[in-house]
C-alpha cells in the first residue's frame, strides 16, 4: 500500500500493523498516532506505547513533549507532515487542558513503558498470584543464579531422596565432572520455557522421547523441503537421472543408489526413515560433500555417465547424448533452486532418532529439569533477583489465562485502550502472549485499537530471544479477535535518491521473494526515493592487502574524514561495524591522527588501567588469599615493584612459590622487605596500613566506601590521564555499590565489570564510533562500514544445541540434544540443529547489513580485505561484501597493505610521579557520623557492629516466619532447628553478613526461634485458615504519590479482619517491655493507618505488631486506625 493509505488508517484508529522500511519515518507515525489516541480518552495514562529499551522510551517520551511544546513557538511549518503534526499536537493541549491533565507539568503520567518494566509492573501488583512477590530485581546476567540452583540440585547426589538416582546417572554420563554436569543444566535453564510444557505433558520417559523425536522430524523436514520442492519439480527428470546411473553403476556406486531403485514418485516430505534414505541417497549423488557442500558442476563415469567416447554404437551415442543432456539440465536447475544455504545443514540431517547414549544422557537431564526449575524459583526469592524469563513468565501468570482472567487482568483491560508497540519485529511469543492477555475483552467497534509499528528486514537481535516470524504470525492471524490491516511505508525520506536506488537493487536478490515462517526468510520490498539524487557514486567500496591491511584501512577512513570535513564541516559521520573488536584498529588510528570522535559502548573498562587497578584492589581487600589479584596490585602503579622485586615478595624466604601462603604476610617479612628498593620499602608499609585498616573496617562499611577510601589512600587518582578516565571510575563504584548489601561473590564481579563501557570525553568531532546494532534507528550523512570481508561469528561451543520451530499457527516446538562435547561419541541430532540455526544466522546476516547500509542520507563507504593473489574476489558467505556481491564496482582491485609496526611489548615498571590528593569536602559534613568527639574511632562498642547481625538475623527470622505462614508452624519445625542451619548459613551469606559473623546470628536466630515455638499466640495468627494471606501487597497513595505496601499476615476470624506486621526490633538498654511495646506502636502507627485503608469495605478490622524479641503480640486501638 501506499504512505497515503496508511496514514488515512492510522487518523482512522484501525487496528494496523505498519511495515515500515528503513528512513520512511516510522517513528514520526507512531507519535502521530499516540497524540490521536490522546484525542479519544479521558486520561493519558489509558494509551500505552511499548517499546523494548528505557533509551528509546525515554526519547519517544521526549518527542511527545517536544512536539506538544511546539505548539507555542511562532514557527512556521510548511510540510504536510508538519502540518498534520502541529494540528495534533494544538488539539492534544486543547483537551489537556478541558480534563486537567497538565502533561507538560507532569509528563510522568505518559504511559510509555518497556516491555521489562511493563511486566515489572504487573508484577508488583500481584505478588501473591505472580509467585515472585514484588520486590524481585531482573538480572541482567543471570547464569550465576542459574549455577546456584543447579550446584545446589547436583549435591543431591549424596542424599537418598526420590531424584538422588538420577543426579547420580547424569553424573555417571559425563564421568563424575561435575561442572560439565552444572553447566549442561544452566544451559537448559535458560530456555526452561520452551522444555517444560513438554516434560510435565510426558508421562514417561518413553513419552518424552516419542515427543521429542517427532519435534527432531519436523526439523528434519524444514531443513530438506526445499530439496525436496526442487526435486519434485524435476521429479521425471531426476528419476531418469537415476535409472542410467544405476544401469551404468559399479560398486560402490551401485550400493549407495539401491534406495532409490523402483522409485516412480519421490515423497512429499519425510515421514519416516525410508523417505529420509530416499532424499539421502539423491543428495549423495548430486552432492559433493569434500570441504563446502555444492552441487557437482558435471556428472563423470564415477557416477555412471561414462564418456561418449565409451560406446561404439551410433544409438547408444545419441542415447548417452540426451542422458548427459538431461543431468545438466537437472543439475543446472538444482544449482539455480538457491540451496546452497541448506546444504550443509541436509548433509548433516541423517536421523531424527535419538541414539541410545545421548537419549539417555538427555533423558537424565530433562527429567531433573522440573525438579531444576522449582530449586531456582527458591534461588530466586532467597537472592531477590530474577531473570527475564520469570519476569515474563510471572506477569502472564498475574494476568491468568484469556478464558479466565483474574482481576488485575480485567482492571488492565478496562484502562488501556489504545496500545502501540514500536519495534515490533524484535517481538518474541512471550511478549505477543502478554498482548494476547492485555487485549482478551476487545471487540470489534469497541473504539479501541492496536498500532504495531516496525520492520521486519530490520530484525537482527536474535541472539536475545527475539522472532522475526511473530510479526509475519500476527499479520496472518491476528492477536484474539483483532485482525489488523497490514500497511506498508514505502517512501524514503532519508536517503539521496541515487543510494536508495543501489539499496533496492543490492537487497531484492539478498532477501530473495519468499517469506517462510519457520526459518524467517522475508520479503524485500523496494523503497521510493522522495530526495534529489546527488552528484558521484552514492557507494565508494575500497579492498586492501589482507597482510597488514587494517592498518591500511584505518588510514584510509582517517583521509576521507578528513575530505568529508572540508568539503561538508557540518555533516554527521559514523563509523559502523559488527563487532567492536572490527573497530580497534580505527580507533587507534583517530587517536593518532586526531581525529575528534565519540565511541558509544566502545572500549571495555575490563580493559583500561584504571579499572585494571579498582579490580585487583576490591579482590585483594575481599579475599587475602587471592593471589593474583594481591600480585596485580603489587604490580600496579600504586606500589610499583619492579619483576624482580616481585619474584622476591612471592618466594619469600625458601625461594619458591609456597601453594596456600598469603602475600599480606609476605609483606611483613622484614628480612624479605629489606631486600627492596627504599621507594618500594615505604610504598609497602603503606600499603600494608591501608589495607589492614580496610580489611577491618569490612564488618562496619560498605564495601564501595572501602575500595574507595583505599584508593584514593593509595593515590590512586594520580595515576588518572584525563577527566574521563575519573568518569570511569566513578561507574565502577556506581557498580560496586551493588555489592554492598548482597556480599561479593567473584563471578558476579567480573560479569559486572565486562558490561561496563568507558565513557568518552564529549568531542568537537561529529564522528561517532559504534557497533551496526547501536546504530539502529540512527541517520548519518556519511557511513563508513570497515571489516566488510568478515562474515558472521560462529557459533561457541555449547555443551546443549537447543531450537524452536514455528508452525504458521504460532505453535512452538523445540528441539534439543547434547553436543560431542558432554563426551557422547555418536550425536545425531546436534549437528541438524546447528545448520538449522546457521541457516537463520545467515539470514539475520542480510538483515544485519541492510541496517548498516541503510543509515546514510548522503554517501556510503565499504571498505574490507581480500587476498591480492587470487585471481578472482570470493568472500565469506555471510560477509557484507558477499550480500553486495551483484553490486560491486567492475574492475575492482586491492591495495597494498601497510605494514604492521612492531613494538616492544615488554612489561614496563610504573609508578606514581606526581601525588594528586583529592580535594577535602568545605565544613564538617561528617560531623553527625562522630558521635562523641573523645571517643576513639578504633574503640568502638560492641552493639555498633552488631547492628549488621541484628538486622540480617531480623530478616532471616522475617522469612522463617513468612515460611511458616505458608507451609504450617508444625511443618517448619519438623525434623529440628539444627537441620536448616545450612540454609541459614547461605541466607546470612546472601545479605552479606561477615562469615565470622555468621555463628554468632545462627545462636541468636535459633535462641529466637526457639522461644517462638514455644508461643501460643503464634500458632493463632498462623494457623490455617482459608482467608489467610501473606506478604499482600496494595497500591496506595503517600504523600501524593502511588507507593507499594505490604502487609507481613492477615486473615478473617469470626467475621473479622486482623492484619499484622512481624518486628524483629529488641529493646534497647535498660528499657521496660510497656516502654518497649508504646515506642513499637507509636513508631509504626502511620504505617498501621495507611494498611488499615486496605480494607475499606471491611466493617470490623484490627491490626497489631507481633514482637517477637519479646514474644508479645501488640494490639492497635480499633478506633485510631478507623480514624485514618
Amino acid at each position: 500500500m501506499t504512505d497515503r493509505t496508511s496514514k488515512d488508517s492510522i487518523v482512522q484508529l484501525q487496528h494496523t500493523l505498519l511495515d515500515a522500511s528503513a528512513g520512511t519515518g516510522k517513528t514520526s507515525e507512531l507519535v502521530k498516532r499516540t497524540l490521536q489516541a490522546y484525542l479519544t480518552v479521558s486520561t493519558p495514562d489509558q494509551v500505552l506505547d511499548l517499546t523494548f529499551t528505557n533509551k528509546a522510551a525515554s526519547e519517544m517520551r521526549q518527542r511527545i513533549i517536544s512536539e506538544l511544546k511546539n505548539v507555542d513557538l511562532e514557527t512556521i511549518v510548511e510540510s504536510t507532515h508538519e502540518k498534520e503534526m502541529r494540528s495534533l499536537a494544538t488539539k492534544v493541549l486543547a483537551r489537556d487542558k478541558a480534563l486537567g491533565w497538565d502533561i507538560l507539568k507532569n509528563p510522568n503520567q505518559l504511559e510509555i513503558k518497556t516491555f521489562d518494566s511493563l511486566c515489572s509492573s504487573i508484577v508488583s501488583q500481584a505478588p501473591l498470584t505472580s509467585k515472585v512477590g514484588g520486590a524481585a530485581v531482573v538480572a541482567d546476567n543471570p547464569t550465576s543464579i542459574y549455577k546456584l540452583a543447579a550446584d545446589e540440585l547436583l549435591r543431591d547426589y549424596k542424599k537418598d531422596c526420590a531424584w538422588s538416582s538420577n543426579v547420580r546417572r547424569l553424573l555417571q554420563h559425563v564421568n563424575h565432572n561435575f561442572e560439565t554436569a552444572s553447566s549442561m543444566l544452566v544451559e537448559l535453564l535458560g530456555s526452561r520455557d520452551q522444555w517444560l510444557p513438554i516434560i510435565l505433558e510426558a508421562k514417561n520417559t518413553a513419552e518424552r522421547r516419542a515427543a521429542l523425536e517427532k519435534n527432531n522430524l519436523k526439523l528434519l523436514n524444514v531443513i530438506f523441503t526445499p530439496f525436496i520442492r526442487a526435486c519434485k519439480e524435476i521429479e521425471s527428470e531426476i528419476i531418469q537421472v537415476i535409472e542410467y546411473a544405476y544401469s551404468n553403476a559399479v560398486e560402490p556406486l551401485r550400493e549407495a543408489l539401491k534406495p532409490l531403485v523402483g522409485v516412480s514418485i519421490l515423497p512429499e516430505t519425510v515421514s519416516n526413515h525410508s523417505d529420509l534414505n530416499i532424499y539421502q541417497s539423491l543428495l549423495d549423488y548430486f552432492v559433493s560433500k569434500s570441504g563446502r557442500p555444492s552441487f557437482y558442476k558435471k556428472l563423470n563415469k564415477t557416477k555412471g555417465f561414462p564418456a561418449i567416447t565409451a560406446f561404439k554404437e551410433s544409438e547408444q551415442k545419441s542415447i548417452a547424448e540426451m542422458h548427459n543432456e538431461n543431468a545438466k539440465e537437472v543439475i543446472q536447475y538444482l544449482q539455480d533452486s538457491n540451496l546452497q544455504m541448506w546444504l550443509p545443514a541436509m548433509c548433516k540431517a541423517n536421523d531424527y532418532r535419538f541414539c541410545e547414549q545421548e537419549w539417555e544422557l538427555l533423558d537424565s537431564l530433562i527429567s531433573l529439569l522440573p525438579l531444576l526449575a522449582a530449586r531456582l524459583l527458591l534461588v530466586f526469592k532467597n537472592t531477590g533477583r530474577i531473570d527475564f524469563v520469570q519476569m515474563a513468565a510471572s506477569a502472564s501468570a498475574a494476568l491468568g489465562e484469556v478464558d479466565s482472567p483474574t482481576n488485575l487482568a480485567l482492571k488492565l483491560d478496562n484502562k488501556y485502550k489504545h496500545i502501540l508497540v514500536d519495534e515490533f519485529q524484535d517481538c518474541n511469543l512471550t511478549q505477543v502472549e502478554l498482548l494476547t492477555k492485555l487485549t482478551f475483552g476487545w471487540e470489534k467497534g469497541d473504539g479501541r485499537s492496536m498500532f504495531l509499528v516496525g520492520d521486519k528486514k530490520q530484525s537482527i537481535y536474535m541472539f536475545r530471544g527475539s522472532n522475526v516470524s511473530v510479526f509475519s504470525l500476527v499479520a496472518i492471524n491476528g492477536i484474539n479477535e483483532i485482525k489488523f490491516n497490514v500497511r506498508r511505508l514505502e517512501n524514503n525520506y532519508r536517503s539521496q535518491a541515487c543510494l536508495v536506488g543501489w539499496i533496492n537493487d543490492v537487497f531484492e536478490p539478498a532477501f530473495g521473494c519468499c517469506e517462510d515462517i519457520v526459518t524467517g526468510a522475508t520479503r524485500f520490498h523496494p523503497s521510493f526515493a522522495r530526495k534529489a539524487p546527488l552528484e558521484g557514486s552514492p557507494v565508494e567500496v575500497e579492498l586492501f592487502d589482507e597482510r597488514g591491511g587494517l592498518v591500511t584501512e584505518a588510514s584510509y577512513i582517517c583521509q576521507q574524514i578528513d575530505l568529508i570535513k572540508e568539503m561538508d564541516p557540518a555533516a554527521s559521520i559514523a563509523v559502523l561495524a559488527r563487532t567492536r573488536n572490527d573497530l580497534s584498529a580505527i580507533t587507534e588510528a583517530f587517536r593518532d591522527n586526531d581525529v575528534g570522535h565519540r565511541a558509544v559502548d566502545i572500549h571495555k573498562l575490563s580493559r583500561q588501567a584504571s579499572i585494571i587497578d579498582l579490580t585487583v584492589l576490591t579482590r585483594s581487600v575481599s579475599h587475602l588469599a587471592d593471589k593474583t589479584a594481591w600480585i596485580g596490585l603489587l604490580r600496579s602503579p600504586m606500589v610499583g615493584l619492579s619483576i624482580g622485586e616481585l619474584e622476591l615478595v612471592v618466594k619469600g624466604e625458601r625461594g619458591y612459590v609456597t601453594p596456600g601462603e598469603l602475600i599480606i604476610d609476605l609483606l611483613q617479612n622484614d628480612t624479605i622487605i629489606s631486600q627492596l628498593q627504599k621507594g618500594s620499602q615505604t610504598r609497602i608499609k603503606k600499603l600494608l596500613r591501608v589495607m589492614e585498616q580496610s580489611i577491618g573496617q569490612l564488618e562496619r562499611k560498605t564495601l564501595s566506601d572501602i575500595v574507595k577510601g583505599a584508593y584514593y589512600e593509595l593515590n590512586g587518582l594520580s595515576t588518572l590521564k584525563s577527566e574521563a578516565e575519573l568518569k570511569n571510575i566513578d561507574a565502577f563504584f556506581k557498580m560496586l555499590r551493588k555489592f554492598d548489601s548482597n556480599g561479593f561473590e567473584l563471578e558476579l564481579f567480573e560479569n559486572e565489570i565486562d558490561r561496563l563501557y568507558a565513557i568518552d570525553q564529549k568531542s568537537t568531532g561529529s564522528v561517532s564510533i559504534m557497533t551496526i546494532h547501536k546504530a539502529k534507528g540512527l541517520e548519518f550523512d556519511y557511513v563508513f562500514v570497515p571489516g566488510s570481508h568478515k562474515s558472521i561469528r560462529g557459533d561457541t561451543a555449547r555443551l546443549i544445541d537447543s531450537d524452536t520451530l514455528l508452525s504458521s499457527n504460532g505453535l512452538p516446538t523445540p528441539v534439543v540434544a547434547p553436543s560431542t562435547e558432554t563426551g557422547v561419541k555418536e550425536s545425531r541430532i546436534n549437528e541438524m540443529i546447528r545448520g538449522f540455526s546457521k541457516v537463520k544466522k545467515s539470514l539475520e546476516a542480510v538483515r544485519t547489513a541492510y541496517v548498516a547500509l541503510t543509515r546514510a542520507k548522503k554517501k556510503m563507504f565499504i571498505t574490507g580485505l581480500a587476498d591480492p593473489k587470487k585471481e578472482e574476489l570470493r568472500f565469506a558467505g555471510t560477509s557484507i561484501l558477499a550480500i553486495i556481491n551483484n553490486r560491486l564496482p567492475e574492475g575492482l582491485t586491492v591495495g597494498q597493505g601497510g605494514e604492521m609496526s612492531s613494538s616492544d611489548t615488554r612489561p614496563k615498571r610504573t609508578i606514581i610521579a606526581n601525588v594528586i590528593t583529592p580535594p577535602l569536602p568545605e565544613n564538617n559534613v561528617l560531623a553527625q557520623y562522630r558521635g562523641l568527639t573523645n571517643v576513639c574511632n578504633e574503640v568502638l562498642p560492641e552493639f555498633d557492629w552488631c547492628r549488621d547481625i541484628n538486622r540480617c538475623t531480623g530478616v532471616v527470622l522475617h522469612q522463617a516466619l513468612e515460611d511458616m505462614a505458608k507451609h504450617g508452624i508444625d511443618s517448619y519445625f519438623k525434623g529440628g532447628i539444627e537441620h536448616k542451619r545450612a540454609k541459614y548459613s547461605s541466607q546470612f551469606k546472601q545479605l552479606g553478613l561477615n562469615v565470622r559473623l555468621i555463628h554468632k546470628a545462627i545462636q541468636k536466630l535459633e535462641h529466637q526461634l526457639s522461644y517462638l515455638q514455644k508461643d501460643d499466640t503464634i500458632y493463632w495468627l498462623l494457623q490455617p485458615r482459608p482467608s489467610s494471606e501473606t506478604e499482600v501487597g496494595f497500591i496506595l497513595k503517600d504523600g501524593g504519590k502511588r507507593k507499594l505496601k505490604r502487609i507481613d499476615h492477615t486473615f478473617v476470624d469470626d467475621g473479622v479482619r486482623y492484619f499484622f506486621d512481624f518486628k524483629t526490633s529488641e529493646p534497647n538498654p535498660g528499657e521496660g517491655t510497656s516502654k518497649f511495646v508504646a515506642r513499637m506502636l507509636s513508631q509504626y502507627e502511620r504505617k498501621m493507618k495507611q494498611y488499615r485503608q486496605c480494607f475499606p469495605n471491611e466493617k470490623y478490622v484490627r491490626g497489631g505488631l507481633y514482637l517477637t524479641s519479646i514474644n508479645l503480640l501488640a494490639w492497635y486501638d480499633r478506633k485510631a486506625l478507623k480514624a485514618a
